[in-house]
């Protein structure tokens, strides 16, 4: 009786170690993709955290110019926080951080504009609107 199951010609199917074959080979890529994935993603967060930074400087290089801001000397420093820059922020700007705050430092005149906000990348060093630009070309 067994011989006549082994005999068989006309098998279907897959054996044993055709499925285990496939499982590793699965595996292997799945071991691969995933930290390829996760990386995509997290550089994905930073950019946008930058993105958002530089629409809040550009929001408060419109506040400076609307109301006509200056400090009290030539080189003095203004600091402008998120909320009085809401009318000039998008409304998809809400996952700025509460304390996010635009310094705008003026040299002789010339106001040089950069960010401090704790969702900006650790990796990123100077928070110049240059440098966001800069970053997020990378």
């Amino acid at each position: 009786m067994l011989k006549k199951f082994m005999n068989k010609k006309n098998q279907k199917g897959f054996t044993l170690v055709e499925l285990l074959a496939v499982i590793v080979i699965l595996a292997v890529i799945a071991a691969i993709a995933v930290p390829s994935v996760a990386s995509i993603i997290n550089k994905s967060n930073k950019k946008a955290a930058v993105q958002d930074g530089l629409e809040m400087i550009h929001a408060a290089k419109l506040y400076v110019a609307d109301k006509n801001k200056t400090p009290a000397s030539d080189s003095g420093t203004l600091s402008i926080g998120k909320g009085e820059l809401t009318e000039y922020l998008d409304d998809s700007s809400s996952n700025l951080p509460d304390n996010a705050k635009v310094t705008v430092k003026f040299t002789n005149g010339v106001p040089n504009y950069s960010i401090v906000d704790s969702k900006l990348p650790r990796d990123l060093s100077d928070k110049t609107e240059k440098a966001l630009i800069e970053y997020n070309k990378q």
